[in-house]
């Protein structure tokens, strides 16, 4: 009787991975598709934040740090990616705030990303 039971649950849990595994493929199908779809208008948008970046005279090295600051990773993480002293980080950081007439990092990425998120109001 247990053997049977355990071919039973056996038998379920290969139909169930069988419906994740559907599951994973749509998924990763309808991510290419959106990632596809989205290429020309990221590259367009990535271009205009590299002319923002070439207005305000930043380094390459400011560039690096402002796009990861943008993403959202923390002084600590950006030193470890950029192999180099959170200090460095800091000071770059500083130089980019003040390049830009920002005052700190909700103002940089709200800098790029207000007219991309932002949706008409409209008018009744």
């Amino acid at each position: 009787m247990a053997l049977i039971w355990q071919i039973i649950v056996i038998s379920h849990n290969k139909k169930h991975i069988a419906q994740l595994d559907k599951a994973l493929l749509e998924g990763k199908e309808s991510w290419q598709q959106f990632h596809q779809k989205n290429l020309t208008h990221a590259q367009a948008i990535r271009d205009s934040i590299d002319q923002q970046f070439v207005d305000w005279h930043l380094s390459v090295g400011e560039k690096d740090v402002a796009l990861l600051l943008i993403k959202g990773f923390a002084m600590k993480e950006i030193a470890n990616l950029r192999q180099t002293q959170e200090k460095t980080v800091r000071q770059q950081a500083s130089n980019i705030y003040r390049k830009s007439g920002l005052s700190g990092r909700q103002e940089l990425s709200a800098f790029f990303l207000e007219d991309i998120l932002s949706t008409p109001i409209s008018m009744k």
